[in-house]
């Protein structure tokens, strides 16, 4: 290849053969005549077709990433593969990642914030009650007096939490204003 660009007859690997039709142009025609010249002597210069293991190799190349797993229980097997068993065992991985994107779609997970606390709370009351779901006006009554973010004292919210204010100074933050 390195050979084919020196001698400027490496035009039949950089674009595809020009299509010429009965209304070409003179340039058309050329272009032709030195894509198919660049193409007879490129073949004449490699002699040769490119060897089953180099094509092996690119085609494990040109993968995408998903197939990076594939391509690391390859590299560390000794024997190599034919390309139709490269191709058979590609079409296998495939399949067996479809299934599995099959299979996580049905998974799904909510996650409420402190649950490891409530856990460990139900785990010493004994037997599991049922909850009864309360919306979100039962909620906020039964809840109490507001609880700050930042110092989780009761009393105040984090806008008016006055460690949190501090906090915002020491670390060179604008100062918020506070609410009433």
């Amino acid at each position: 290849m390195l050979v084919l660009g020196c001698m400027d007859l490496d035009l039949a690997l950089r674009i595809g053969q020009p299509i010429l039709t009965a209304i070409s142009s003179v340039e058309n025609k050329r272009d032709a005549e030195k894509w198919d010249r660049s193409n007879r002597m490129s073949l004449m210069i490699i002699k040769r077709g490119v060897p089953k293991a180099f094509r092996v190799h690119l085609v494990l190349l040109s993968l995408p990433a998903q197939f990076n797993q594939f391509k690391v229980s390859y590299n560390c097997q000794r024997d190599k593969w034919t390309l139709n068993e490269l191709i058979s065992f590609c079409v296998q991985e495939e399949e067996r990642m479809k299934q599995e994107t099959t299979e996580s779609a049905h998974f799904a997970s909510t996650s409420k914030g402190k649950g490891k606390r409530k856990r460990k709370e139900a785990a010493t009351k004994g037997p599991v009650q049922k909850k009864q779901h309360l919306g979100n006006d039962q909620k906020k009554k039964e809840s109490g007096p507001p609880k700050c973010f930042f110092c989780q004292e009761p009393g105040h919210l984090k806008s008016d939490c006055p460690k949190y204010h501090a906090w915002r100074v020491k670390k060179g933050l604008p100062e918020l204003p506070k609410t009433k």
